[in-house]
């Protein structure tokens, strides 16, 4: 197996084509979101800047002695939204009430505000890093299946 196939830094980096999924999370409804990977210069951003808003919320709980002094509620949303923004870098086929929705950063901060079902799935393909790996390992993934002969049961025949 030809390991460089499983790279995400350039698809991470270009972002790949997600299709948007109806509630039953397998109907495909006919608009794509254009989605950064993980191993992204604005992922990893992200992830700097959540690491230190949780070294800043672990302090300010110790120095509080055990006091949550943070504003921000546990059940806030605005960062996933924020998120979801960010890793988003434009779309196709996208309509709002009936009318065609251009990309922009204040259109998807609409998208993601009013539809969490949206957000949820841009954020769980940003997480699986198989998404962003080259072409050819997904067509080596149909050709062979998902595990090796020594970590999968064979099939009877």
């Amino acid at each position: 197996m030809d390991l460089s196939l499983m790279a995400t830094d350039v698809q991470s980096e270009e972002g790949t084509w997600m299709p948007v999924l109806d509630f039953d999370w397998q109907t495909e409804i006919g608009c794509s979101i254009l989605v950064l990977g993980p191993d992204s210069k604005e992922a990893m951003a992200i992830a700097d800047e959540e690491e230190k808003l949780n070294q800043r919320r672990l302090a300010n709980t110790f120095v509080s002695k055990g006091k949550d002094t943070d504003k921000e509620s546990p059940v806030d949303d605005g960062p996933a939204i924020r998120k979801a923004v960010r890793l988003t870098k434009g779309w196709k086929d996208v309509e709002w009430a009936g009318a065609p929705f251009p990309y922009t950063e204040g259109n998807a901060m609409i998208l993601y505000t009013k539809a969490p079902h949206v957000r949820n799935q841009v954020l769980g393909y940003w997480r699986d890093r198989s998404h962003f790996t080259s072409p050819e390992y997904a067509s080596w993934r149909k050709r062979f299946g998902e595990g090796s002969s020594s970590t999968t049961p064979a099939k009877a025949e």
